[in-house]
């Protein structure tokens, strides 16, 4: 097993550098207070709170998250790394959504984050 310390860091260089960093991802921050639950299935887990157009990002696990995202720390790294979309990670199983109620609401303003955090900025709304 890898230690937790492998995912926390290219984890917080992905939503506090990244996203938060680049004017598109400021944009779509400031237009939400969410808190999202990565539940590391080899490893420690990890939240990241967007509030207030920041990301923050610290260890362990909250009670009813928004959204809870389950991997391995290779998919999560994966797509951290631009390697991987969280959709084929979806669809190829190799991680799990939970918590989603309204799909529109809050899954799909957490993908775009998901794509400038990659480089990717031609997502549509």
């Amino acid at each position: 097993m890898s230690s937790n310390q492998d995912i926390i860091t290219p984890a917080r260089e992905f939503f506090t550098g990244n996203v938060a960093g680049s004017s598109e991802g400021r944009q779509r921050l400031r237009r939400h207070d969410q808190i999202v639950q990565f539940t590391v299935t080899d490893g420690a887990s990890f939240i990241v709170m967007v509030k207030e157009g920041k990301c923050i990002l610290k260890r362990g696990h909250i009670k009813n998250p928004k959204i809870n995202i389950e991997a391995s720390i290779d998919t999560y790294r994966a797509i951290f790394e631009g390697k991987l979309t969280l959709t084929d990670a979806w669809f190829n199983k190799k991680l799990k959504l939970n918590g989603i109620q309204r799909w529109r609401e809050d899954y799909i303003w957490f993908l775009p984050l998901i794509r400038i955090g990659q480089g990717k900025y031609f997502w549509a709304e």
